[in-house]
């Protein structure tokens, strides 16, 4: 049963398809008004371009399934048993040199595949790689040494590729090896540029009749004779299987690095995101700002709103103050003051006070001089929980202490404990200046 879009959005295409029918004829002519000149010179070479690579695709042999060296790497070493071979990237003529340690560049380590034929110990398994391509009796190159000389190199172990398929025998010829493998075992034999065509024809002549052999080398094949048997194939076309490649990376080594990249790209993306969100809010703040700025207010609506909020204010201080005066009378009562007159008031009766002043009186006879008076005022200080600091302004009418209470830290205190007090004992004294003129006077306020 075949799908069916929803009525409703069948609807929406079905309007406008015409439309955009229209918009896409119009917008085609304009374009072909500009390539019609271009497909009228370049046209035929194009097609019979695609047409000729069309068919050398058809015609080019192929090798079974499975990745390929040179779609894997940029340049291939092939050490041989006295003589390496470097192919590197878009050439097709190899370097020779009897010494492959000088041909590895810190340029194109990341990208080389060095294929070495490793024989195999007694027991028939393969020998370690680097003991092998080093030399164990070179004393010279430890293990640490090797290991930096080839930092990021693919090292490739042919001895370990698996058996070639039934009736096929693959040969490569290469630096000074020709080596071959067939469905039962690989083989390793020394040859030169002059006669590698007959030892290939030797190696052939030990098979049937009905094997196929897959030739990979990138000299000149022409020395080659002309048989139905032989296929041949460049170095790039070498297949690469898992068990060959010996120090694989891992996928956190091979895609560490691209993880890092996506992650600080996601993270730049977000950043974008959010700044681009901050403006957009920014914007939409000032849209706010605006609308109320248009909003028509009068003068007596600004000045009742201002009213409002200043006694909210004053409201909000108002516990404190019978607190103060109970604080201070704690105080007096507890430190022994002999007290005449105590005062508390706000700096300013018009404005929400962020302090209060607290004023006491003692009489003359009561503190003579310094040495009675400092004790008097610290025993004050040091029995009042509220008072934060004390000072004897100066007076010809007798001893005067002077305290400062600020409101802040104690106003968030009584907030925070004001839902666990009962209602009766919430303070109901009014937010002005109270004058207390004796002892007695002080203990009823305190009560």
């Amino acid at each position: 049963m075949p799908y069916q879009l929803p009525p409703q959005l069948q609807k929406i295409i079905d309007d406008r398809l015409p439309q955009l029918r229209s918009q896409l004829r119009t917008q085609w002519g304009f374009v072909w008004q500009y390539l019609e000149p271009l497909w009228r010179e370049f046209g035929p070479q194009l097609t019979l371009a695609v047409g000729q690579l069309r068919t050398a695709l058809q015609r080019k042999p192929t090798v079974g399934d499975g990745p390929r060296v040179g779609a894997v790497f940029r340049h291939i070493l092939l050490v041989g048993l006295n003589k390496s071979e470097l192919l590197l990237q878009g050439e097709t003529t190899p370097v020779w040199n009897d010494n492959w340690v000088e041909m590895l560049d810190d340029s194109m380590k990341k990208n080389l595949a060095l294929i070495f034929f490793a024989p195999r110990a007694l027991d028939g398994q393969p020998v370690p790689p680097l003991p092998f391509l080093f030399g164990e009796e070179d004393g010279a190159v430890t293990a640490a040494t090797a290991s930096g000389l080839l930092n990021g190199v693919a090292l490739l172990d042919f001895c370990r590729l698996p058996p070639a398929p039934p009736n096929t025998v693959n040969i490569l010829v290469a630096a000074d090896c020709l080596f071959h493998w067939d469905s039962k075992d690989n083989y390793v034999l020394p040859v030169n540029s002059n006669s590698w065509n007959r030892d290939v024809e030797q190696v052939l002549r030990g098979y049937p009749r009905t094997t196929r052999a897959q030739v990979f080398t990138q000299w000149d094949s022409s020395l080659l004779p002309q048989n139905e048997r032989i296929t041949t194939f460049g170095l790039r076309d070498l297949p690469l299987a898992p068990q060959v490649w010996l120090n694989q990376p891992t996928v956190q080594e091979k895609y560490g690095n691209h993880m890092i990249g996506a992650g600080l790209l996601v993270a730049t993306l977000i950043a974008v995101g959010l700044w681009w969100q901050s403006h957009q809010l920014a914007g939409v703040t000032n849209q706010l700002d605006m609308v109320q700025q248009q909003i028509p207010r009068g003068g007596q609506f600004s000045d009742l709103e201002r009213a409002v909020a200043e006694q909210e204010r004053m409201f909000a201080r108002r516990p404190l103050f019978a607190l103060a005066v109970k604080d201070a009378n704690r105080a007096v009562m507890q430190s022994g003051l002999k007290l005449e007159a105590m005062e508390l008031k706000v700096p300013d009766a018009n404005v929400a006070p962020e302090s209060f002043v607290l004023t006491l009186t003692m009489p003359n006879e009561a503190y003579n001089g310094w040495l009675q008076q400092e004790p008097a005022a610290r025993n004050f200080i040091l029995n009042s929980a509220l008072v934060h600091a004390v000072r004897k302004p100066p007076s010809t009418t007798g001893f005067k202490l002077e305290g400062l209470i600020m409101l802040g830290p104690w106003l968030r205190e009584y907030n925070r404990l004001k839902p666990q007090l009962p209602s009766a004992m919430a303070p109901t004294l009014e937010l002005s200046p109270t004058r207390v003129t004796s002892p007695t006077a002080v203990g009823e306020a305190g009560a």
